[in-house]
């Protein structure tokens, strides 16, 4: 069951986190290993092991959330989409701005913006536009 749900659940820890996400699989291996017993019907094993995913994920976030982060003042990037916009002026005769503005960019690109975000409003995204989980399913698994 490991081995048919290994590709699934590192995309789904890639999506949630940049840094770790073999970590965050392997640590959701151990988990599933340790509670198999638990596991009533197999043929669900595939969902509960991404439940248990989930739940390593949001228990590294509330680790991560008691340290403090500090970055030093010269790193703080002082960026304004909307001047960057109204500056460059990209598509000056369009009807539809932010269509054309979001197709601009790539796949990695987005990867990059959304990596960028806090796990705590990354999550929700990933869950929702990249795995498909319904809203009340996503609020449950990450309380």
């Amino acid at each position: 069951m490991a081995r048919e749900q290994l590709p699934r659940l590192y995309s789904v820890a890639r999506r949630l986190t940049d840094e770790g996400a073999e970590d965050l699989v392997q640590e959701c291996l151990l988990r599933a290993y340790r509670a198999f017993g638990t596991l009533s019907a197999p043929e669900a094993g595939g969902a509960w092991m991404q439940a248990i995913l989930v739940n390593a994920f949001r228990d590294r976030l509330r680790k991560e959330s008691r340290t403090v982060k500090e970055v030093a003042v010269e790193e703080v990037d002082d960026f304004s989409l909307y001047r960057t916009i109204a500056e460059e002026d990209p598509f000056p005769y369009s009807d539809s701005l932010h269509v054309d503005f979001l197709r601009a960019f790539g796949k990695e690109d987005v990867r990059a913006v959304l990596m960028r975000l806090p796990d705590i409003y990354r999550a929700p995204l990933v869950l929702r536009y990249m795995q498909g989980f319904a809203t009340k399913e996503i609020a449950r698994m990450l309380d």
